[in-house]
């Protein structure tokens, strides 16, 4: 029978949103599990996830206390324009950089990028441990504690179950 971990955090779901929450509880000095059905090898390749993210402002500035902007700068398109239009309707909405100040607006990213700087960061981590790939079966909490058992048998028990894992959350 696989041993139970016991942690601060456990976060359910191993994407960009799972990974930076990681990264965050860690700098604050909280020991975290993520939980994710893809090992990372698969969901380093380019071809696992061929979408791009428009990473905002603000959001590129998390990811830089993070750490991990440098590791995607090179392959971050800045958004300097933009224009939003309704169909054949002759009004439209447009936002230029330079009228709020000379950074971006954000990033263009495509998100294999993104994962592969949060997960080079968090291997550096010796508080982030990283379950995959690892199926949720069960949670199970009482007053103190909350414990996520995989379908493989391994429990992880913690204060706080973080629900990272999509729009189909078993959270």
């Amino acid at each position: 029978m696989a041993k139970r971990i016991n942690t601060d955090i456990t976060i359910l779901g191993g994407g960009m949103a799972g990974l930076a929450q990681a990264l965050a509880f860690s700098r604050l000095g909280l020991s975290c599990v993520v939980i994710d059905r893809e090992p990372h090898e698969k969901v380093l390749t380019a071809g696992f996830d061929g979408r791009t993210t428009a990473v905002a402002h603000g959001m590129k500035n998390m990811l830089d206390n993070l750490g991990v902007w440098e590791a995607m700068a090179n392959d971050a398109e800045p958004i300097l324009d933009i224009e939003v239009s309704d169909g054949e309707s002759p009004f439209k909405l447009e936002f230029d950089h330079q009228k709020v100040g000379n950074e971006p607006l954000g990033y263009i990213v495509e998100n294999h990028v993104i994962r592969k700087a949060l997960i080079e960061k968090i291997r550096h981590q010796k508080n982030i441990t990283c379950l995959t790939p690892a199926i949720a079966e069960s949670i199970t909490r009482d007053e103190k504690s909350i414990t996520v058992t995989t379908a493989n048998g391994q429990s992880v028990q913690a204060k706080l179950l973080v629900g990272a894992d999509g729009r189909r959350s078993f959270v």
